[in-house]
């Protein structure tokens, strides 16, 4: 039996052969000696910046974090491995600035109540709410069944937009059936709102 303890799942254990634990030894040796060598405090955002466990206390992407990615797009590029180092770095940041947002949501999320629609967070320069709304939606096969063909074929993804685009084209009666075809889906909606400085 051999475990790993791996830092987003914990101890993963299987079985492997002595020959496969000693391959893995040989190579575990290899990737210590090569991060023995580099110069200590050198830090870099990369693609290994999607799964690292320490980004909280790495000096770049707290940098990152706090800056935010313009440094990373502001120049120009030499060559074309110039511009695809960058755009891996900017895959990577963005990766970091998601989860950083995930986690700054998630925080207000737990202490806003989604039971009750006047829950808001007050600061002294934000507000943050998390209101039930509702979207409208329209069914792909009541709309089928509703317009003629040419208009059916015209109208792309059948979102809201292009299903309301459509609507002119259509005689009144066609187009009301359609609006009366449409559902309301409620969600949650997390508002982040910036008060206004001017205001008394």
């Amino acid at each position: 039996m051999f475990s790993f303890e791996m830092l987003r799942f914990g101890v993963v254990s299987t079985y492997w052969t002595d020959k496969k634990i000693d391959n893995f030894k040989a190579w575990l040796k290899t990737q210590y000696d090569y991060i023995s060598v580099l110069k200590e405090g050198i830090a870099s955002i990369g693609d290994s910046c999607r799964w690292c466990a320490y980004t909280t206390i790495c000096p770049e992407a707290q940098n990152l974090i706090s800056k935010g990615a313009f440094d990373l797009v502001e120049h120009e590029f030499g060559d074309d491995n110039e511009m695809l180092e960058a755009l891996a770095t900017i895959k990577a940041a963005q990766g970091i600035l998601t989860r950083r947002r995930g986690a700054i949501e998630k925080e207000f999320k737990e202490r806003l109540d989604p039971l009750n629609v006047n829950d808001i967070i007050e600061t002294e320069g934000w507000s943050v709410s998390f209101k039930q709304k509702e979207r409208t939606e329209y069914i792909p096969a009541e709309v089928q069944r509703i317009v003629p063909p040419a208009v059916f074929g015209q109208i792309a993804g059948l979102t809201k937009t292009a299903v309301e685009k459509a609507l002119p084209i259509l005689p009144d009666d066609v187009a009301q059936q359609v609006r009366d075809s449409a559902i309301k889906k409620p969600y949650k909606a997390f508002t982040v709102k910036k008060k206004d400085a001017f205001k008394d």
